[in-house]
């Protein structure tokens, strides 16, 4: 194992720890702030096609944003595990026609509806860790790695800002997403 992949594994344990010590309280409120200051969003406002995590218990609640999204008529987009390492936006028109799949997160039963990740407008992304420079540590997965580079639309961090880390690795193939956003609110990501 090389010495990236050695820091990585560790700091996504010490995250891993600090992400469990989370109360359900804090990650309650804060995910109804984050959905607050999204609403707020201007690029969020003006985005037709917009790609959004189904949220576990541990991460930022999205379904709330997700039920709100399709009430708006926007076009939600979720991702659907294709192979390992590999997922697509697939859209959705309620969350009752998503099923647990790679494990357990809740996603489209097939990808009959997927669309190019260049035609999406606004991209909310998860993440372990995140830095101020708008990169992110995410479980390990790849999934994102390999997803962001397609992306033209704008590309933002979802997170509870207790999970910031200032000294964050970074490789060359990992992309930064240009804002992030927490319950403190929407703060563009610094070059």
């Amino acid at each position: 194992m090389d010495e990236m992949r050695t820091v990585k594994r560790d700091l996504r344990q010490k995250l891993l720890q600090r992400q469990a010590a989370l109360t359900p309280e804090y990650k309650r409120e804060a995910s109804a702030r984050i959905f607050a200051h999204l609403l707020e969003m201007e690029d969020f406002q003006n985005a037709r096609r917009v790609f959004l995590y189904v949220g576990t218990a541990q991460e930022v609640d999205t379904r709330p944003m997700l039920e709100a999204m399709l009430r708006m008529g926007k076009m939600v987009f979720v991702p659907k595990t294709i192979t390992l390492g590999h997922m697509e936006a697939c859209a959705v028109g309620d969350l009752s026609e998503l099923i647990p799949g790679r494990h357990g997160i809740l996603e489209p039963a097939d990808a009959k509806r997927a669309v190019s990740p260049d035609s999406l407008d606004l991209i909310l992304v998860p993440c372990l860790g995140f830095n101020q420079r708008g990169y992110r540590l995410g479980y390990g997965g790849g999934f994102y790695d390999r997803y962001l580079p397609r992306v033209k639309g704008k590309c933002i961090l979802l997170a509870f800002e207790q999970m910031r880390e200032e000294d964050l690795p970074v490789e060359d193939f990992d992309v930064p997403c240009e804002g992030i956003l927490t319950e403190e609110g929407y703060r563009s990501a610094e070059v």
